[in-house]
């Protein structure tokens, strides 16, 4: 469950950084 929990936050953090410009859009 921990393991879930810690792809969640890697998700919305890499979703995040793509809303703030630090990564390219893949698209």
């Amino acid at each position: 469950l921990a393991l879930v929990f810690i792809c969640g936050i890697v998700v919305i953090g890499v979703q995040f950084s793509i809303a703030l410009g630090f990564l390219p859009d893949p698209g």
